[in-house]
């Protein structure tokens, strides 16, 4: 996501910032960990993933 998560027919960046993907990331395990709680899946599949880490900019 943080290289291809947009598209931009100018040509410009085509990434998302780290910010926005722990976001989409925070939203779906939060999301998902209900719906497991809730039965109606067996895991969670977003607990083996690790968001990127913030970058500081320059």
């Amino acid at each position: 996501m943080t290289e291809n998560g947009r598209s931009d027919p100018k040509g410009g960046k085509t990434g998302l910032s780290t910010t926005t993907v722990r976001s989409v990331h925070l939203m779906l395990r939060n999301t998902l960990e209900r719906v497991r709680k809730e039965k109606v899946i067996t895991a969670n599949p977003t607990e083996d993933c690790i968001p990127p880490k913030y970058r500081k900019r320059k």
